[in-house]
């Protein structure tokens, strides 16, 4: 038996072995009455498309929970308390870790509280950005260390540079980061990535960076109920993000119908891009500096 066979036999048994299917994490909840509940089996495109059925419930009973538990994120705050969060990091860190189990019952099926961790870090940990997921297949850190804690599939990491930045509610900038990353640990828990099938379906749909075709629809309706039912100005980053993934594979989008499609800020898009370009050149040109550098010494 060659090894590719044995990893196909694995991926078998991880699908249909109750005994194996008990160890892994599964959504049982339907997206309709006839639709049969998915498990770990589920490809990305079954996971958005469950999650736009939730966001967009017309009875409003999603919406009523959130309201419920959690007005205190939505509602205006005013700047005597406004400036007190700006030097209060652990309230911040606390805020976060309610909204998560909020967030984690009503939008995620209640999936992501058990396997994925949050933490609050300094940018320079997660290389500047606002937040990052990482599942347990991803590298190591900047210091050579897994991401991730033992007993968990992926960890949440939120910069505490998010916090406090809008002065009309201080909670927003770390929560638009926490709901956008918590869309990506929703994908890395649920959505099956065994070889070679569904691996190449999981990386197809979700696209090189994370942010592919199921993120974006995903994202797009869950932003999109956030402003209706909360809103003004909920922002979840998707035009930085639809750039990032169009950089990485431009071959695989037709920009100026995505951009209409998902409604996205063309201008934020056109500047990441431009800005991706000239460090491209910038790289180019050091690069060519150093090769005219080396020759020099060479012929000296």
């Amino acid at each position: 038996m060659n090894n590719y066979y044995r990893i196909s036999r694995q991926a078998y048994l991880r699908h249909f072995s109750p005994e194996a299917m008990s160890q892994i994490p599964r959504l049982h909840i339907p997206a309709s009455n006839k639709a049969p509940f998915f498990g770990h089996h589920a490809e990305p495109n079954t996971l958005r498309r469950w999650l736009e059925g939730l966001t967009l419930d017309p009875f409003g009973l999603l919406w009523g929970k959130v309201k419920e538990h959690c007005l205190f994120i939505f509602e205006e705050v005013e700047d005597p308390i406004f400036e007190f969060l700006q030097g209060d990091i652990d309230y911040r860190r606390l805020i976060l870790k309610r909204s998560f189990e909020i967030f984690d019952r009503v939008f995620f099926a209640n999936t992501l509280h058990r396997h994925c961790s949050l933490e609050t870090c300094d940018p320079e940990y997660i290389e500047g950005e606002h937040g990052l997921t990482v599942g347990d297949h991803d590298d190591l850190d900047i210091n050579g260390q897994p991401y991730i804690f033992p007993g968990y599939i992926c960890a949440i990491f939120i910069s505490k540079d998010q916090a406090a930045s809008n002065s009309v509610n201080p909670y927003r900038p770390m929560l638009q980061t926490l709901l956008h990353e918590m869309l990506h640990a929703f994908f890395v828990i649920n959505a099956c990535r065994c070889p070679p099938f569904c691996e190449k379906k999981y990386f197809g749909q979700l696209g090189q960076t994370g942010h592919g075709i199921s993120w974006g629809y995903a994202a797009f309706f869950l932003e999109k109920a956030m402003n209706e039912r909360f809103g003004p100005y909920w922002d979840l980053n998707r035009a930085v993000s639809f750039a990032r993934e169009y950089d990485a594979n431009p071959s695989a989008y037709e920009i100026d119908e995505w951009i209409s499609r998902w409604a996205l800020n063309s201008s934020a898009v056109e500047k990441f891009l431009a800005r991706r370009e000239e460090a491209r050149r910038e790289e180019a040109d050091k690069l060519a500096e150093e090769e005219i550098h080396t020759d020099s010494e060479g012929d000296e």
